[in-house]
């Protein structure tokens, strides 16, 4: 169940206690996943009830209520928050307790919990602390607590333990409640606060402190798992009364933006979404958009569903955009037709093989002219992406200089209403990313004394290689057919917006600089009149020296 789970959108387990994995082993991926060196026996029930129960503050329910009170007359002002760049994904300040306790989570469209660091499992080593912070819920020698801090009990006046399964891996956390705050936008988040104490079983690199869902109100009933597990209705965009918020990335070291309670929608396009912020996709077109026709997508497409020939999730959570193997396939071979330099390096390679086809066989028996297969337009597309330092500086034989040389995508939109369109988009700026790879030397070994074979040595150097930021994921829905996920790029290039208050729940696209939030008397949470524009390139390619952050989804549930 878990490998088709989102990598932030979860699945909720009711457990009953921390438990070990399955074949009775303690956690054996500890050791191979970076996060500790040697897993301590898996926690039992007793130990994690005592670790809990003797630090727990008793707060009551009015208690908690009341300063829900406080909190929401600040509700209703827009607030703009900084995104830091983690790489391979964005984070914004998370403040919870009182007095606050802050953290960098993952804004993430694609779940709808809020989820921190415990410092139960940060002390016990259970928790990948790089930071040095953790929530602390009471005080004591170590920790600053909290005052407005609950802990969700059971009938049995047990801790409240849930088992949450995301594409890369397991946590377990308790439920709780507390204060909460984003910029100047604080609410009281009641029995719907998630502290993470075990997450050796989490497969995730770099700085994770935990997330801020800011996914589609999900429809809960009495009887839907959350409430199996205590889980209340309301995330932390619902509790505080959030309507509507927006959310844009920049390059480089310079920070993107979340902005809560912004104006009214300019021309929203209706959510096809049930389960996920989605829209409709009528097709994917590459190069000059008056001229080409869908290549994938289109109303003639034979795997469309019946509502939508393809599916879209805006996805801030996920680094890479996601479609069906086939379809990426021909995004990729339809980009190198569109790139002169790319239908160049075919030839070339034709050329080769061709040559390789004729000589091979007076030499070998016919068994070894599988050497000298066809090389496949996509993989000739990432062999010259990757060696982007000898060309990114350079201009093509159409005068289009670096990165500029790569053809334009157009992504048709559709809203769930009649009439409702966006064409987005998205320049090769924003689909290919530079990074640091090792660099190997080369030397010649001949086969069979006559065949020349070359052999890469890995060397202790680096060098600048580029990739494309596409991956496959095959998510097939009956009513929307195909669903692509569209992550970080679309978010480099355009604001993303959201409105939860709509019927159905809606969002809007559009192109601009993403303007960095301006402090107002030193408060970096509230936004003013004035904005600080700010270009989203700083450099003529994308950096990421992280590993993308790939998101999962559950295939079996709808759009």
């Amino acid at each position: 169940m878990s490998q088709h789970a989102a990598l932030f959108f979860p699945i909720l387990l009711l457990a009953s206690a921390i438990k070990p994995d399955s074949s009775g082993r303690d956690y054996d991926q500890c050791s191979s996943n970076g996060d500790v060196h040697h897993c301590p026996e898996p926690a039992s029930t007793s130990l994690l009830q005592a670790d809990l129960s003797s630090k727990t503050t008793v707060v009551s329910r009015l208690a908690l209520r009341e300063h829900a009170r406080g909190a929401n007359s600040q509700k209703l002002e827009e607030s703009c928050s900084e995104m830091k760049n983690q790489g391979s994904y964005f984070t914004v300040q998370f403040d919870v307790g009182t007095p606050p306790q802050s953290f960098d989570v993952v804004a993430d469209t694609g779940s709808d919990s809020p989820i921190i660091t415990s410092c139960i499992c940060a002390d016990k080593g259970w928790c990948k602390n790089d930071t040095g912070r953790c929530f602390k819920g009471t005080q004591d020698s170590t920790h600053t607590g909290s005052n407005t801090f609950l802990l969700k009990k059971t009938g049995d006046d047990n801790p409240a333990v849930v088992d949450i399964t995301f594409g890369s891996g397991t946590i377990t956390a308790v439920v709780a409640s507390d204060r909460a705050a984003v910029g100047s936008t604080s609410t009281t988040l009641e029995e719907s606060l998630l502290l993470m104490v075990d997450r050796r079983k989490l497969d995730i690199e770099g700085v994770f402190e935990g997330i801020l869902g800011l996914g589609l109100p999900r429809k809960r009933d009495s009887t839907s798992q959350d409430q199996m597990m205590g889980l209340t209705e309301e995330g932390f965009l619902e509790t505080a009364e959030v309507k509507r918020f927006s959310m844009c990335f920049n390059d480089g070291s310079r920070p993107g933006a979340l902005r809560l309670n912004i104006p009214a929608l300019a021309d929203p396009l209706g959510s096809m979404g049930t389960v996920h912020w989605g829209l409709g996709m009528e097709g994917i077109r590459i190069g000059n958009a008056a001229t080409t026709t869908p290549i994938v997508c289109g109303h003639s497409s034979g795997d469309k569903g019946s509502v939508s020939p393809c599916g879209a999730i805006p996805d801030s959570g996920t680094t890479l955009i996601l479609g069906p193997e086939e379809q990426v396939q021909t995004v990729l071979e339809t980009i190198c037709d569109q790139w002169p330099r790319c239908v160049d390096a075919v030839d070339a390679a034709s050329d080769s093989e061709r040559a390789q086809r004729d000589w091979i066989p007076r030499l070998v028996p016919d068994a070894l002219t599988t050497l000298a297969t066809h090389t496949p337009k996509h993989e000739v597309l990432r062999q010259l992406l990757y060696d982007c330092a000898n060309w990114i500086n350079t201009s093509d034989s159409s005068g289009n200089s670096g990165v500029d040389e790569l053809p334009t995508l157009h992504f048709d939109l559709m809203g769930k209403g009649d009439g409702e369109r966006h064409q987005l988009n998205m320049t090769g700026w924003a689909y290919l990313t530079e990074m640091k790879a090792p660099k190997y030397g080369h030397h010649t070994k001949y086969l069979g004394g006559l065949i020349p074979v070359d052999i890469p040595e890995k060397t202790d150097q680096t060098q600048t290689v580029c990739a494309h930021a596409f991956g496959v994921q095959d998510y097939t829905t009956a009513e929307n057919g195909p669903v692509w996920i569209l992550g970080s790029p679309l978010f480099y290039e355009n604001i993303v917006s959201y409105d939860m208050d709509s019927d159905p729940p809606s969002m809007a696209i559009s192109q601009g600089d993403c303007n960095a939030c301006e402090p107002e008397d030193g408060n970096v949470g509230l936004i003013t009149s004035k904005t600080t524009s700010s270009k989203r390139r700083s450099s003529k390619v994308r950096v990421s020296n992280s590993p993308p952050l790939v998101r999962r989804m559950d295939v079996s549930k709808p759009l």
